[in-house]
Parts: C-alpha cells; structure tokens; sequence
C-alpha cells in the first residue's frame, strides 16, 4: 500500500515505469525502460520515516519535494562515468533537461 502510493508522488514519465518496493528499513525506488533488453536505474532508498513525513505533506509539496529529490541523484549519477548516460536517458524520460542538471553539477 504504501509502495503504491509513492508510486503515485514520483515524477511522471514517458518510455519507462517506476518499480517501488519494500526494502530493509525502507523502500526501494528504481525507474526501468526497456532499450536492448530490460534496463535499471537504482535511486537512493526512501526510509519508513521520510514516508510518514511525506504522507503527511499537501499532495504539490510531496511532488515537489520528490521532484527536487530525483534531480539530486540524478546530478550525482551524471557525475559517475559508470552512471552518466543512464542518467542522461532518464532525465529525459522524465522531461529534465539533462543540460540543465550538468549547468548545476558543474557550478558546484
């Protein structure tokens, strides 16, 4: 239930899904598209506690904050050469200009 209902904050997306689970202490949040087979791009997990908090939060401030929070990981896995093009390729998935998260990464 509550993996269903963070699948409904995350950010909306053209060519791929969200894959929400429950994981250890928390949930796991993973965006998958298929290209050549089955591809994964893993985000940082989401703790029982920042749920409570997030449920708690207007319906926009939730999407917001989850908004600001895949582009945070999204600028952290543009800077890992092992991650960058998968990152590139959600962000556009996502409608984020992957130009705009680099002109932030790079002004750091």
């Amino acid at each position: 239930q509550a993996s269903q209902w963070l699948k409904t904050v995350l950010p909306e997306a053209s060519g791929g899904w969200w894959d929400v689970y429950q994981k250890d202490k928390g949930f796991a949040v993973k965006f998958r598209w298929r290209d050549r087979g089955r591809q994964t791009l893993t985000f940082p997990q989401i703790s029982h506690q920042h749920l409570q908090t997030l449920m708690q939060n207007a319906p926009d401030e939730t999407g917001r904050i989850m908004r600001e929070r895949i582009s945070d990981s999204l600028r952290r896995f543009l800077i890992d050469p092992d991650k960058r093009d998968k990152a590139t390729l959600v962000a556009r998935k996502l409608g984020i200009d992957p130009d705009d998260l680099q002109k932030f990464t790079t002004a750091r």
